[in-house]
C-alpha cells in the first residue's frame, strides 16, 4: 500500500533551483534547505526558510538559527515565522525584537491630491485604492465628489457622482468595496471602486459616521435622530449593525446624549464616530457634543441578534476626545484628547474665555484604554506627570495619560501587530507625523514634518508601509 505524505521528505527527488544562478543540482527535502540555508545569495537563504518550517523540529532549529546569527533581512523573514508561532520559547527568543527600523524608511512615493479634508480618506489595507472627497463649486452651489484612486500605479481611477454634503466613507481591507453615507440624502451606498458601478443604495436616514469591520463582512454606521419624548435638546442615535455581504440589519445599538439645560450653547450631541472590531465582537461609539462636558465613549458586545452595553467612559468638563482606533490585536483602543478652557456667553450672545489668563488649548494627549467587555475599565499605565485635579480625577478613574504632542491631535493609527501607535498632531499651518513604542511608551522618530496640517496617517496590512495626507498630497513611507 502507497503511503502518500503532506510535507516533503528527505529522500525527495533532486531538485533544480533556478533561482540561485548555480550549475550544480540542489538536494530535496530537508538537506535541500539546509543546503539552500548555507547559500552565498541572501535571496536563497529567504525563500528556503519558508520552505523549513515544513519539517517540524529539526526545520524550526534551522529558522531559530537564521533568526540569531544570518543577516537582518533573512533575520526579519525569519522573525515573519516565528511570530505566529504562540509557544514560550518562541515568545523568548524574539522578545525585544522589531522586523522594521522606522528611522530608516524612505519616501516611497508621492500622489498629488486635491482633498477637501484628508481626514475623511481612506484607503484599503493592501494599499491599493483610496478615496476622498473633492469639493466643487458650480453655479454657486457647492458640491462633493468622491474621488478614487489606483495607488499600485499612481493614478487617479475615476469620480463618483457628486453628493451636496461631504459623503462618509468605508472601504474594505481588499479595497473590492466603497461605502458612501450620506447626511443629506440619508442614504447609504456601495461601490465597486475599479467600475464604479453601484452595489446597492438603502434609504437609512442621516448617516453620521461608517465603519466596516476588518474581516469585511460588517458594515456599522450611524443615523442621528431628534429624541421626540423630550423637551429638552436631545439627539438619539441608532447605530446600526448590518451584514455587508446580505444587506441585511443584524442589529441596532441606541445612544441619547443629553446636554445641561442651562447652558444656551451645547443642546444637542449625535455619534460622529464608530469603530467596530469584528472577533473580539466589540464596538466603539464617539459621541459629539457641542456643550462644555466631556464627550463619552461607549462600548457595546455586539452578537448577531444580541448587543450589551459594556460600559461609558465619560470624561470631565472640558477634556474632548474623538475618533477612537481600536488595536488589530483586539485587545485596547486609543482616542486623542484635548484640555480646552472653560467658555461662557456674554450679553452679546458670543462665547468668551471665563479666565482671560487662560490658554484656550492647554493639554493634548493620546488615551490608552484596555478592550474590556465586562464594566471594568483597567488603567494600561500612567507614564506622563499630571499636576491639574480634573487629570488626576482621570487618573483615578483608571484612565492612561501619555504620549504627549506638542500641536492637535488630529488622528492615530495601530500597526497591524499592535505594537506601534501612529499619532499625527500639529500646530497652526504645518503637522508631522510621530511613531510610539507601546512597549516602552517611547517616541520612535518623527517620520515626517509639513508646511500643512496632517489629518490621515495608516499602516499597510503587512505592517512595512505608513501611509500620511495633507489636503494635497498623499504620501507613502517604508523601505
Amino acid at each position: 500500500m502507497t503511503e502518500f505524505l503532506d510535507s516533503p521528505q528527505s529522500d525527495d527527488a533532486i531538485l533544480s533551483d533556478s533561482k540561485s544562478d548555480r550549475l550544480d543540482l540542489i538536494l530535496g527535502g530537508i538537506e535541500g534547505v539546509k543546503q539552500r540555508l548555507s547559500s552565498q545569495i541572501e535571496a536563497v537563504r529567504i525563500e528556503a526558510l519558508s520552505q523549513a518550517s515544513q519539517y517540524g523540529r529539526e526545520g524550526l532549529n534551522l529558522i531559530i538559527k537564521a533568526f540569531r546569527e544570518d543577516s537582518e533581512a533573512v533575520r526579519r523573514s525569519a522573525y515573519f515565522c516565528l511570530c505566529d508561532r504562540q509557544t514560550p520559547e518562541i515568545k523568548k527568543i524574539i522578545q525585544g525584537y522589531y522586523p522594521w527600523d522606522w528611522k530608516s524608511c524612505k519616501n516611497l512615493f508621492i500622489c498629488p491630491i486635491n482633498a477637501d479634508s484628508s481626514r475623511r480618506l481612506v484607503m484599503s489595507a493592501n494599499g491599493q485604492f483610496c478615496a476622498f472627497n473633492r469639493s466643487i463649486m458650480d453655479r454657486d452651489n457647492l458640491e462633493y465628489i468622491p474621488e478614487i484612486w489606483d495607488l499600485q500605479n499612481p493614478q487617479k481611477l475615476r469620480d463618483l457622482p457628486s453628493f451636496k454634503t461631504p459623503p462618509k466613507l468605508a472601504m474594505t481591507n481588499d479595497g473590492q468595496i466603497l461605502i458612501t453615507g450620506e447626511y443629506i440624502g440619508q442614504t447609504i451606498s456601495a461601490w465597486n471602486p475599479q467600475t464604479g458601478e453601484k452595489i446597492f443604495t438603502q434609504s437609512v436616514g442621516a448617516v453620521g459616521s461608517v465603519a466596516i469591520g476588518e474581516e469585511n463582512e460588517t458594515l456599522v454606521f450611524s443615523r442621528n435622530l431628534p429624541h421626540r419624548g423630550s423637551r429638552e435638546y436631545t439627539w438619539e442615535t441608532q447605530v446600526e449593525i448590518w451584514s455587508l455581504a446580505k444587506q441585511k440589519r443584524l442589529n441596532t445599538v441606541f445612544i441619547t446624549v443629553e446636554e445641561d439645560p442651562q447652558k444656551k450653547y451645547g443642546k444637542f450631541g449625535n455619534v460622529r464616530g464608530v469603530a467596530v472590531h469584528a472577533r473580539s465582537k466589540m464596538l466603539l461609539c464617539n459621541a459629539f457634543t457641542m456643550g462644555q462636558t466631556g464627550n463619552p465613549i461607549e462600548a457595546w458586545n455586539i452578537v448577531e441578534g444580541k448587543n450589551e452595553k459594556s460600559y461609558t467612559l465619560n470624561f470631565p468638563k472640558y477634556y474632548r476626545n474623538q475618533y477612537p482606533v481600536i488595536n488589530p490585536n483586539g485587545l485596547s483602543f486609543a482616542t486623542a484628547m484635548t484640555y480646552t478652557a472653560p467658555y461662557s456667553t456674554n450679553p452679546a450672545d458670543r462665547w468668551i474665555l471665563e479666565d482671560p489668563n487662560e490658554q484656550t488649548v492647554r493639554d493634548r494627549s493620546i488615551t490608552l484604554w484596555k478592550l474590556h467587555k465586562d464594566p471594568e475599565i483597567d488603567l494600561l499605565e500612567n507614564s506622563s506627570k499630571i499636576n491639574d485635579s480634573e487629570c488626576k480625577s482621570l487618573v483615578r478613574k483608571k484612565q492612561f495619560l501619555g504620549l504627549i504632542e506638542a500641536g492637535e491631535i488630529d488622528c492615530c493609527a495601530f500597526s497591524p501587530d499592535g505594537k506601534i501607535l501612529a499619532t499625527s498632531s500639529r500646530t497652526i499651518l504645518a503637522g508631522r507625523v510621530t511613531l510610539w513604542n507601546l512597549d516602552s511608551y517611547q517616541k520612535i522618530c518623527i517620520v515626517t514634518e509639513e508646511n500643512r496640517p496632517i489629518e490621515f496617517v495608516k499602516f499597510n496590512q503587512d505592517g512595512n508601509v505608513l501611509y500620511t495626507a495633507t489636503d494635497k498630497a498623499l504620501k507613502a513611507w517604508g523601505f
